[in-house]
């Protein structure tokens, strides 16, 4: 399986979120916006922003608490145009509802955003429909086993 091509869209942090994401779930290939080597020109960032959202399968867009990144905003809003399938990880308390709108999948925490990364194989809509139901099932399993102090 190559897994699917997944563009991340979010703020840079450090360490930065991303390496994490790749790390945990390598099955999948993934476009990192921070080796875009043009970031010293606005236009030709944009452009490159642009064209790596167009040539994936997926945008997985996270908002740590606090973030309001507009890069990652534009990024998800090139993805809903193009009808790209978007993955949502918004950590922030309020949950705006047209961000979550365009979203097929919304987490509200990375760890459960890498769970469903973990879990999908395709995005065929029956295996991506078994792999958000099976992060459903392990994310309640875990706050189980937490209550149960295991």
């Amino acid at each position: 399986m190559t897994g699917i091509r997944i563009y991340l869209a979010g703020p840079f942090t450090s360490p930065d979120w991303r390496d994490r994401v790749m790390e945990e779930a390598p099955m999948h290939s993934y476009v990192d916006p921070r080796n875009n080597e043009q970031a010293a020109c606005v236009t030709v960032t944009r452009d490159d922003l642009i064209a790596g959202v167009e040539g994936t399968d997926m945008t997985f867009l996270y908002f740590p608490d606090g973030s309001q990144d507009t890069g990652a905003c534009i990024e998800a809003g090139v993805a809903f145009g193009k009808r790209r399938f978007i993955t949502l990880v918004n950590e922030n308390k309020f949950q705006h509802p047209l961000v979550s709108g365009i979203a097929k999948r919304h987490f509200t925490s990375l760890d459960a955003g890498i769970l469903y990364l973990q879990n999908l194989k395709s995005l065929e809509q029956a295996e991506e429909f078994a792999a958000a139901y099976k992060t459903i099932d392990d994310l309640a399993r875990q706050v189980t086993a937490e209550r149960n102090g295991k």
